[in-house]
């Protein structure tokens, strides 16, 4: 699988190439794929389970303004279609 990097990508969808980057090379040190990719971002004053009507799960809060999330490998690559990133699978 490959994703193609652009610099014309706006600064989200590189803070999702990046957290997609790190979880590969987590996977070639360890050889362990949980099939979650698991991330931070901003806190929200919703309960909100979903990006861009994707689901994900709150597994709590890492300080006062950031919540950790976590969500499925599968649903994680259709975020990053979703917003425009062009994935290559293989």
């Amino acid at each position: 699988m490959t994703i193609l990097e652009k610099p014309s990508y706006n600064e989200g969808q590189k803070a999702l190439i990046r957290i997609w980057n790190n979880k590969l090379e987590a996977f070639k040190r360890t050889k362990i794929d949980t099939g979650y990719v698991t991330f931070i971002r901003p806190k929200k004053n919703t309960l909100s389970t979903h990006i861009c009507k994707i689901p994900c799960e709150s597994r709590g809060y890492v300080n006062d303004n950031n919540e950790l999330i976590q969500m499925t490998t599968e649903n994680f690559l259709l975020l990053m279609t979703k917003v425009g990133i062009e994935v290559n699978i293989t």
